[in-house]
């Protein structure tokens, strides 16, 4: 699900978004990755009482994945300076957790599709580690830390910025009274 970027111009907001969904919808196999459509997302919002070119908080993220049943989420920040390019501060987030999230690197370009092929670059990389995270938090709750462990560095070694991958390590680590 990606939805509306922070930005001090709404229109930003929502035009980087559409950029993004649609790159990210063109280019994703779609039994791999399916994007939510922005029109369900739209009347999703619009029939909770909030408008489409709002960006949520945590709270709101977190109900809108639930009742849209998205896995992940992508926002952001976007800003730009009078007709400057675009600079956008995207993260990857668990819809369960939007809290727990993977920076993603700040992108720039001056036009839209420029910033939406960027994005959609450093997304795909960091999804890497979603199947090893997956199955690290699945070890942890069926109490097997020692594969836990594994998949959380097997995360890490897809994608070495990995955030989620490491936070599920340490998890492991301290369900494994390995605090030190």
């Amino acid at each position: 699900l990606v939805v509306v970027f922070a930005s001090k111009d709404r229109n930003a907001g929502v035009q980087v978004a559409d950029a993004v969904r649609a790159r990210l919808t063109t280019t994703s196999n779609a039994r791999v990755l399916y994007l939510i459509p922005r029109e369900q997302m739209v009347s999703f919002l619009e029939s909770s009482g909030y408008k489409a070119d709002s960006s949520l908080g945590m709270t709101d993220l977190k109900e809108l994945a639930k009742g849209l049943r998205a896995d992940e989420l992508i926002a952001g920040q976007v800003s730009r300076e009078g007709t400057g390019p675009y600079r956008v501060d995207a993260r990857l987030m668990m819809a369960a957790d939007p809290s727990k999230g993977q920076p993603l690197p700040v992108v720039e370009g001056a036009n839209l599709n420029d910033v939406a092929r960027q994005v959609e670059r450093v997304v795909g990389d960091a999804r890497k580690q979603l199947a090893d995270h997956k199955a690290c938090e699945n070890h942890i709750r069926s109490s097997a830390i020692d594969k836990a462990i594994i998949a959380a560095n097997a995360g890490i070694a897809k994608y070495p910025n990995a955030t989620l991958a490491r936070l599920c390590l340490a998890n492991a680590f301290q369900a494994n009274k390995q605090t030190d």
